[in-house]
């Protein structure tokens, strides 16, 4: 879909008429709970609802921040080496168990 290419006639219209309109004078702000969720992380570099290994990291900076590629890559490798911990840890007590089971 193209989008629409604005003359700069047009443009100075629509500037005047938002002048006159104030829409900013009118906003409530966000109404729900999801609304008030999605406001309060915009300004969080990950955005509202991520999914994957980013949606993990939520939470992790305070609202605001922008952390550097070098800390969101250790966060990564660190909750990395949480889960090959935390998978480990299972394999072994599975291992246990059966183990035992077989005595």
């Amino acid at each position: 879909m193209a989008r629409r290419r604005w003359t700069k006639e047009q443009r100075e219209r629509q500037a005047r008429l938002i002048q006159d309109w104030k829409p900013w004078k009118k906003s409530t702000g966000p109404r729900t709970e999801e609304g008030k969720q999605r406001s309060a992380s915009n300004s969080s570099f990950i955005p509202f609802g991520s999914k994957g290994p980013l949606a993990k990291l939520v939470g992790k900076w305070p609202p605001g921040y922008i952390p550097t590629a070098t800390e969101i890559i250790a966060a990564l490798e660190e909750d990395r080496k949480v889960e090959k911990q935390e998978v480990l840890a299972r394999w072994a007590k599975l291992f246990q168990e059966g183990a035992e089971k077989d005595r």
